[in-house]
């Protein structure tokens, strides 16, 4: 991390990398679908992963929560969560990585119990249906 102990930045060794399950060990295309990103805090903080200790990245988080939610039973509409990524598992979705960068400096996304304020901020509708027989 250089001798220049002034420019050491705690992200810059513990990334965590969010690897794509089919493609994230593919040489070419690792470097597209999977998501690397710098993380916060330190030792005793929710944003910090488990660590694997080994080389050659000793302090990369290989375990920790993809996906955060806080949820207030007595005002259900105050709840709020967080994905690590993003909605979407196909790396060319505008939505495959949209969450990181909330994700990682601990912002949220509120939730809502109310149909008219989800289908007010919705892109679309998937209708899952049973094929004829």
């Amino acid at each position: 991390y250089g001798e220049n102990v002034e420019s050491w930045r705690w992200g810059d060794a513990h990334m965590a990398t969010h690897r794509h399950s089919v493609l994230g060990e593919v040489p070419v295309l690792q470097y597209f679908v999977n998501i690397r990103q710098s993380t916060s805090g330190g030792d005793h903080t929710l944003m910090r992963a488990q660590t694997s200790g080994r080389d050659p990245e000793p302090f990369a988080n290989v375990h920790g929560s993809i996906y955060r939610g806080v949820y207030d039973f007595a005002d259900p509409e105050s709840s709020v969560f967080i994905l690590s990524t993003g909605q979407s598992g196909h790396p060319l979705s505008r939505h495959y990585d949209d969450l990181g960068d909330l994700w990682r400096r601990g912002e949220y996304i509120p939730m809502t119990l109310d149909p008219d304020l989800a289908r007010g901020g919705a892109v679309g509708i998937t209708r899952l249906l049973p094929a004829d027989d």
